[in-house]
């Protein structure tokens, strides 16, 4: 199911990286770290978007839980995500799309 989310973004015109691990930046330097199914921007957007997508009863992890909250600052760790250019060490406020859910599968 996240191939099909991916190609559908993609159709539209975003730039999409997938199983991107990101950190939480806290001031306490807890070390926070998940994976995100996808991240998504475009060439005329500032914002970088986090995606998940659960099939079945699947839930977000506690560490996705309090990664993705919403304005958190978060940084990329590893190279899945230089192909839409963000490279390992990019620090983004983390916007969180939501969940697209698909329970039968």
């Amino acid at each position: 199911m996240t191939d099909l989310t991916v190609a559908f973004l993609r159709l539209s015109g975003h730039r999409v990286a997938t199983n991107v691990s990101i950190q939480l930046q806290s001031p306490e330097n807890v070390r926070l770290i998940a994976v995100a199914d996808y991240i998504v921007t475009d060439a005329d957007s500032r914002f970088i978007l986090l995606g998940e997508v659960k099939t079945g009863g699947a839930r977000l992890s506690r560490n996705q839980r309090l990664v993705y909250q919403t304005g958190a600052i978060v940084q990329i760790k590893g190279d899945n995500a230089s192909s839409i250019g963000l490279p390992a060490g990019t620090l983004f406020p983390a916007l969180f799309l939501g969940e697209n859910r698909f329970p039968g599968c």
